[in-house]
């Protein structure tokens, strides 16, 4: 038998048993084999724990938009990497599966790829925006021009991703004509067939500019891919889909500071907008903090289980930041109050930095809560875990910018 072993570290010897179990449950073990693992072939960014708990075991799986992917154990060894360029490693799935987005400014609709890996970067599924065009447009739906920023499996194998789009939009963002860039939502079925799409244009008020004005210049990193004109306005910037516990869809808009709860309906619903959460948004939130409501947020999501009404986000601060220079960074959980409309601030951690771009967060197994900030003011970016209490427990820090940074339990097992 050839067998593939994930997670070791480079130049390490190790002694490998395998263990054959029978369909009654009985099991032979097999001979100790030794073995040392060879270098690593390429460069990857400097990771090391800063701060860590006696005996805390675990991985973080790093998301890099400018390189390669991989991941270290929380010393900072690294145990994993992908050796082919992604633009985002959206979301890691068990059994050892990733999610990967590919967009490509100088290719066609057929160069925009969604793709399922395993972790030897084989690919198990694609497909790409020119396919699901063709099944848009049999739905009577405008095309996307590239997937972007997320994408997850949710119930039944289906994938839910972020797509752009855009369209020319006259005397509404400006005056005259003004190629406006928007966000879909799609839900794939397992053969990576649309069961069901949302459009922004449909759905959002055009007229609310992005907040602090954004645009996008043809080919920069971070926008969907556009090409009605050389500059476009950044209108949502949507960078965060998640299937909520109640069946609907909780999008992300950073240019718009809001979190917004789509009407899905476990996949008969109609798309409506729900409501939408943040500053000028639907609801009131309860805090003492002087400016409480996050912006410019990254990677928000409903918690599960007896604190389903918790909301954990990490709060840029971007739409703080030109009035006070100063300021960093928050990772943040709401408690949500949909009925009454309101939301209780009750976790708003300072993260020591401000990190302009980029961020992760997400509840451990533990109770903690791990935040990432993606883009510090050293350029490198750092991964930060807090007890329920505020106190910071773990920081391990990577020289390099990460969009996301995953705590898993293996490279089988996410923690989410």
């Amino acid at each position: 038998m050839n067998v593939y072993l994930g997670g070791l570290r480079a130049t390490t010897d190790y002694t490998v048993q395998h263990t054959v179990v029978d369909i009654n449950g009985n099991s032979t073990p097999g001979p100790q084999l030794s073995l040392k693992t060879g270098s690593l072939d390429l460069t990857l960014p400097a990771t090391r724990a800063v701060r860590k708990q006696a005996g805390e075991q675990g991985i973080l799986l790093q998301s890099n938009p400018f390189g390669y992917n991989f991941a270290t154990d929380l010393d900072g060894n690294v145990i994993w990497y992908n050796p082919t360029e992604i633009r985002y490693l959206t979301r890691a799935e068990p059994g050892g599966y990733f999610i990967a987005l590919y967009d490509n400014w100088e290719y066609d609709d057929t160069g925009q790829i969604i793709r399922l890996l395993d972790l030897a970067g084989n690919t198990i599924a694609e497909t790409n925006a020119a396919r699901i065009n063709q099944q848009l447009a049999q739905m009577g739906v405008e095309p996307i021009t590239s997937f972007h920023h997320d994408a997850r499996v949710i119930e039944g194998g289906r994938i839910l991703v972020l797509a752009g789009n855009e369209r020319m939009l006259t005397d509404v963002q400006g005056p005259g004509d003004v190629d406006v860039v928007g966000d879909a939502i799609l839900v794939l079925s397992p053969n990576l067939q649309v069961e069901w799409a949302w459009d922004a244009f449909e759905h959002l008020d055009v007229r609310r500019t992005a907040v602090l004005g954004e645009t996008c210049v043809f080919g920069s990193g971070g926008c969907p891919v556009f090409r009605l004109t050389n500059v476009a306005n950044d209108w949502l910037h949507g960078n965060a889909v998640q299937l909520a516990p109640d069946g609907n869809i909780l999008y992300s808009s950073r240019h718009q500071d809001w979190l917004i709860k789509i009407d899905y309906s476990h996949g008969t619903g109609s798309g409506a907008v729900l409501w939408r959460l943040g500053q000028d948004g639907d609801f009131k939130i309860v805090s003492d903090d002087p400016h409480p409501w996050f912006s410019h947020q990254h990677d928000a999501n409903f918690e599960s289980g007896d604190t389903r009404n918790r909301l954990i986000v990490f709060d840029n601060g971007n739409t703080r930041w030109p009035a006070d220079n100063s300021i960093h960074s928050r990772g943040q959980i709401l408690e949500i109050d949909e009925q009454a409309r309101t939301a209780k601030l009750v976790f708003n951690a300072d993260l020591g930095d401000f990190s302009r771009a980029l961020g992760t967060a997400e509840k451990l197994p533990s109770g903690n809560y791990s935040f990432g900030l993606g883009w510090d003011s050293n350029n490198f970016s750092k991964a930060l875990e807090y007890d329920p209490s505020g106190n910071l427990v773990t920081e391990i820090d990577t020289e390099s910018q990460m969009y996301r940074a995953f705590r898993m339990r293996d490279l089988y097992t996410p923690t989410r």
